[in-house]
């Protein structure tokens, strides 16, 4: 009897989309294992060292952390095994082909669905100052951060989207409505 293929599953969306509460509901409705970069990131900025400094200056500024950094953080995740969500990464077109190299060495027989879910900006930056409010998270209080992260999300997006789905990995999920309807066309997707 064969046993089932692995699942990889990119998350992707501009800030506020809910991806990661997406990923969530996924992870426990499939079993799979969640990664946010943001959250491993954000671990790590809070380290007092040389590496955690460097990521704490960067993201305070909502700059891009370097790929070599998100690429030894993905890497030691992948190589746990099993199906897994990925929460907000790849973010850019170097960290997809980087992502895609180490798919092929540590998880080569995987599926893989990139999950774009497609929300207009002005709805995003709603949810991000209701965001502030409920989960009083730093990386949504300073304004020019936010309009940093934004900035790169709109340089980065169609890129990726074009690259994902040239290798027929792309699913568009409508993010609009509430998140049981967001999740309902997530399943829908993955099924």
């Amino acid at each position: 009897m064969r046993s089932r293929q692995r699942r990889i599953i990119l998350f992707y969306g501009g800030p506020g989309s809910g991806k990661g509460t997406q990923a969530k509901l996924l992870a426990k409705k499939i079993g799979a294992k969640t990664f946010s970069m943001g959250e491993e990131l954000r671990k790590i900025a809070l380290k007092k060292t040389a590496l955690g400094r460097k990521v704490n200056a960067l993201t305070d500024k909502g700059i891009l952390v370097p790929n070599y950094v998100t690429m030894e953080v993905a890497a030691n995740f992948l190589k746990k095994g099993g199906d897994i969500i990925f929460d907000g990464y790849p973010r850019s077109l170097g960290q997809a082909y980087n992502l895609n190299r180490l798919l092929i060495k540590i998880a080569p027989d995987a599926e893989i669905n990139f999950l774009y879910f497609d929300v207009p900006i002005s709805e995003l930056k709603k949810r991000l100052k209701s965001r502030i409010k409920k989960e009083n998270r730093d990386d949504d209080k300073d304004m020019e951060a936010v309009d940093q992260r934004f900035k790169i999300f709109k340089e980065k997006k169609q890129r990726l989207v074009e690259y994902y789905g040239s290798k027929g990995h792309l699913r568009t999920i409508d993010g609009k409505g509430s998140v049981d309807d967001i999740h309902k066309r997530v399943l829908k997707v993955i099924s």
